[in-house]
């Protein structure tokens, strides 16, 4: 087997700018669903020219964050920069894909700040406690005995006694 190689974008700090603004236009992209007409619409809330906008979703290189910033507040969008280790210093994979921390994001239920992260988690935590209760495989702790008289140990040739069951 080969040796890795390092992921393209480690080529250069421009590569990995262009990588990282052509995630951002694709969310950019996806909220305006691509029709020119759309394109003026947010060049008019931008106070550019159409030809502005379709450059700078043509050629993300060169975007600025305040440029970032700018599109995704005409969109009524919001902008998180994000610095994180993924185990992978010399950049074999690549940088993370902005849609996956999103993705995250949604499925850990939106959290606003840490207080919500919290309380979700918790919430999370005694869900997975709870359902642990009721899907086991085992008996539970908690059970109770149940005396049937017709295996008393008059009629029971084995003498057991009360029966057990699991709850």
């Amino acid at each position: 087997m080969g040796k890795l190689n390092p992921h393209w974008t480690e080529d250069s700090t421009s590569d990995l700018l262009y990588k990282i603004g052509a995630d951002y236009v694709r969310q950019i992209e996806r909220k305006i669903p691509g029709a020119v007409p759309t394109q003026a619409k947010l060049a008019a809330r931008l106070d550019v020219s159409e030809g502005r906008v379709s450059q700078v979703l043509k050629h993300p290189g060169n975007i600025t964050l305040r440029t970032i910033v700018e599109y995704a507040r005409a969109l009524g969008l919001k902008v998180a920069v994000i610095a994180y280790d993924d185990g992978d210093p010399k950049n074999f994979a690549g940088p993370i894909n902005a849609e996956i921390f999103t993705s995250c994001w949604e499925m850990s239920g939106r959290p606003r700040d840490f207080f919500d992260l919290n309380e979700m988690r918790a919430t999370a935590d005694n869900t997975k406690f709870f359902e642990s209760l009721t899907h086991r495989k085992e008996p539970a702790t908690a059970y109770s005995t149940v005396f049937n008289p017709s295996e008393s140990a008059d009629n029971d040739p084995e003498n057991r006694g009360p029966q057990i069951i699991y709850a």
